[in-house]
């Protein structure tokens, strides 16, 4: 995951791991803790269209998904009682990918905050 967001080849730039962290968690859990973070990116996508009334949804929308689709899938973790080193593992890759997409995350925030009424 960090070779993906920091990549040596591209001089420490990289992409946001988002793709990566699907892939990490596909191994590590045999699917499933990947399957409930698709759900949950499902959901927000779905959300967000619904929410659009057919107008473009922003790219920051996805960002903060990316970011709490991980998150909840920490507390799924927690309640299946998955052992601690996994959990290491899924904090340090939840603060990768809020690093990663911060200014999706912050741009997010302006838009949900500052968006004026029409």
């Amino acid at each position: 995951v960090l070779g993906h967001a920091f990549s040596p080849f591209l001089r420490g730039r990289g992409g946001k791991a988002i793709a990566v962290t699907f892939g990490v968690w596909s191994a590590v859990t045999d699917f499933e803790a990947s399957l409930v973070y698709a759900v949950m990116l499902a959901l927000y996508s779905a959300s967000a269209k619904l929410l659009s009334r057919g107008k473009p949804i922003p790219s920051d929308i996805d960002g903060f998904a990316a970011v709490m689709g991980i998150a909840l899938m920490g507390v799924y973790l927690a309640v299946r009682a998955f052992p601690s080193s996994i959990l290491l593992v899924w904090l340090l890759n939840t603060l990768l990918l809020a690093f990663t997409n911060r200014m999706k995350i912050r741009g997010f925030f302006k838009l949900v905050l500052f968006k004026t009424h029409e």
